[in-house]
């Protein structure tokens, strides 16, 4: 992204997520670029005036999730499935979103 971002003619640079909301805040960051769900929790929206979504690369179009092993395998098989199921399912329905 970084590659994309200095063709674009950014100069980015690598922050944490946590100090993106203030860097917006104060100016000191003009831009950021998260995944959406990341963008939200990180309540960006209430410092940036625009959003743009560049769909096919970098985080934008990604699912994904993780959990501890050892509590997957304390899931039933049943449940594992489910997961797997709806997790199949979660990159197209983010798309139409």
């Amino acid at each position: 992204m970084a590659l994309l971002y200095k063709k674009l003619g950014a100069s980015p640079v690598f922050i944490p997520m946590t100090e993106g909301y203030e860097g917006l805040q104060r100016g000191a960051v003009e831009a950021a670029s998260a995944g959406l769900l990341h963008m939200e929790s990180l309540r960006f929206h209430e410092v940036c005036k625009y959003l743009f979504l560049i769909e096919g690369i970098g985080v934008n179009n990604a699912g994904f999730g993780t959990i501890n092993l050892d509590r997957w395998k304390a899931l039933s098989p049943d449940l594992q499935k489910v997961v797997l199921e709806v997790s199949d399912e979660f990159p197209g329905t983010w798309q139409r979103i």
